[in-house]
This record gives structure tokens, C-alpha cells and sequence, in this order.
């Protein structure tokens, strides 16, 4: 274990890898990456067409309505964190949130049947089960479930809802071919992907992750991933679901150098 060291290449080298680090080029015929999907704020491409007049910040940004400059407020992304924003916000500035809001848990689910409903999003939403995989089709387009908070609650404070925010017109924002009225602020609440542009030649989807097969990369034998969202189950990000993607993987990396040391042989 070497601590206190950063990697910031990965690429192959007459059949094993070769990774580039702060403390020299190491070599390895295994890789695991476990650096999660959470690392670079998202923020979508017409962002840069905003007016300069208008501040922008995403949701990792803010710390309070009081760090926001007063003036109408822009919340972009309806799911958990937008939500949550938009709803301290409400009290001091005109907000909006414009978004398509993601499935509402009341937090009685947890209060009352949370061992059912763990059991249920562990074991049941993974891409080994046909409700699994529907689920797994769109996960990575929405945001995370309103937990105890609903959009009821939202508009109840105050909050306009808008509808999807689409583009940029003269320098203001437009949601679903309407433009919005000007903000003064526009916080980015449209989550994270994924700074994996280190690792050569890696494959990846349209959300900017990794093309595996439950983190075994088929492409580049011995290259591995865990911790990814939607790796295997729905709870595949989290603490309490990826030891059994580790698991599956470490077993992976056994049977790989048992194979080795029977060629070997």
C-alpha cells in the first residue's frame, strides 16, 4: 500500500498495465478502479451561453441562501439536491426549479418498512432480475428519489416549477422552448460524472462511464471498476451494496491468475 500517492495515467505495456503515478511508473497485470462517478461536477453544454451578467454555480457551490446574491434564483435539476436547495432558497429569493421531478419516497417507507424496502433495492433492482434491468435503462438519465420531501411541498413553498431546461436563447435560459424570466443566479443541481480520461483507450457509454460487464472491462483484460452506480444493482455506489460487486470481482482477479499459473505451469 502506498498512501499519499496520486494516479494520473493507465495504459498497456506488452501485456500488463502500466500506471503513472506521483511517484514513479508502476506495473501491474491487475487494475482496480475504485474512484467512484462522483469526482467532476456536470453541467450541461449550453451553460456556456448564459449572459455574463448572470452568476452560475453548481449544487457542490452552495452553502447557503445567504452566500447567493438577492434576485431571482434559477435552480436547474429536480431531484434530491435541486429540490432541497429550491426549498431553502424559497424564503429569501424567487425561485425556480425547472426539471422533471424524480419518484417521491415518503420518508414513512423507511420509518416503517425500511428493511423491506432495502432488501427490495439491493436485492431485487439489479441487472439480473427484468425489473432490474428496466430500471437500470434510466437511472443514469434522472436524478436520485425525493426522500421525505415532494414537489407538493415545494410548490407549496413558493418555488415555480419549470419544466425541463432545453437550451439558451439570447443569453437566457429556455425550458421547453419557453425563455425563462431572468435570473440572477443559476445553480447547476445536474449532479456529477465520472473524470476517467487518464485511462487510455477506455470505453465508455453516453453517460460518460465505464463500459463493464458487472466491472469486469471485457476489452482490456485485468482492468476492473467498483463502485460505479448501477454497476450490478441499484445500490452498487453505495456503502451497503458494494461488497458484493468487490466480492465478484476480486473472484475475477482469482480466477484470472489461476489461469496464469496453469499457462505458466
Amino acid at each position: 500500500m502506498r498512501s499519499g500517492v496520486s494516479v494520473d495515467s493507465l495504459g498497456s505495456v506488452d501485456g500488463c498495465f502500466s500506471v503513472g503515478t506521483s511517484a514513479g511508473t508502476l506495473t501491474a497485470e491487475s487494475v482496480v478502479i475504485a474512484t467512484g462517478a462522483n469526482t467532476t461536477p456536470s453541467r450541461p453544454d449550453f451553460a456556456a451561453e448564459l449572459d455574463a451578467e448572470i452568476h452560475q454555480l453548481h449544487a457542490g457551490e452552495y452553502r447557503s441562501p445567504s452566500s447567493v446574491a438577492p434576485g431571482p434564483v434559477l435552480v436547474v435539476g429536480a431531484g434530491a439536491s435541486g429540490v432541497e436547495i429550491a426549498l431553502e432558497l424559497a424564503a429569501s429569493h424567487p425561485t425556480y426549479l425547472a426539471g422533471r421531478p424524480t419518484p417521491h419516497i415518503p420518508a414513512a417507507v423507511f420509518t416503517l418498512a425500511g428493511g423491506a424496502y432495502w432488501a427490495f433495492v439491493n436485492g431485487v433492482l439489479t441487472t439480473s432480475t427484468p425489473i432490474g434491468r428496466r430500471a437500470s435503462s434510466t437511472f443514469h438519465a434522472r436524478g436520485g428519489p425525493l426522500i421525505g420531501t415532494s414537489m407538493k411541498e415545494v410548490v407549496g413553498a413558493g418555488v415555480i416549477p419549470l419544466p425541463r431546461l432545453t437550451g439558451v436563447q439570447g443569453g437566457l435560459p429556455v425550458a421547453d422552448g419557453a425563455v425563462v424570466p431572468p435570473p440572477k443566479t443559476v445553480i447547476w443541481a445536474t449532479g456529477y460524472r465520472p473524470d476517467l480520461g487518464w485511462i487510455d483507450g477506455l470505453e465508455r457509454d453516453r453517460y460518460g462511464l465505464p463500459v463493464t460487464d458487472r466491472g469486469v472491462v471485457e476489452s482490456a483484460p485485468g482492468l476492473y471498476f467498483v463502485g460505479m452506480p448501477f454497476q450490478y444493482g441499484l445500490t452498487s455506489g453505495l456503502i451497503g451494496g458494494v461488497g458484493r460487486d468487490a466480492d465478484y470481482v476480486a473472484g475475477r482477479i482469482a480466477e484470472q491468475r489461476r489461469r496464469a499459473l496453469a499457462i505458466g505451469e
